[in-house]
């Protein structure tokens, strides 16, 4: 390889190398408006509190609604979210509720 390849090659790494290092780590402020783990998360029974409005549904777990609830989390779309179970027939769906 050349000289000057060597040159051009070098900020090309190390841009790779940070931004790689970026995207991998979590954010810093997504623990912090995580939702209140005293209350239900996923269940029929709950009511969702006031001011929270639905924006998803048809998830077919919890775990899927709660993926999504923490994506929006994390890229501060909302401030807390729910998650509520709801009968479709015989089926049981999850429904994701955002509270901007």
């Amino acid at each position: 390889m050349r000289s000057h390849a060597f040159r051009r090659l070098g900020p090309t790494a190390a841009v790779a190398l940070a931004s790689l290092a970026v995207l991998s780590s979590p954010p810093a402020f997504a623990d912090a408006a995580r939702p209140d783990p005293q209350l239900p998360r996923c269940s029929i029974l709950t009511n969702v509190p006031q001011g929270f409005r639905k924006i998803a549904d048809t998830y077919f777990t919890c775990e899927l609604c709660f993926r999504d609830g923490d994506y929006g989390l994390a890229h501060g779309s909302w401030t807390d979210y729910r998650c509520k179970l709801y009968w479709a027939g015989l089926d049981v769906f999850a429904a994701l509720y955002v509270y901007p």
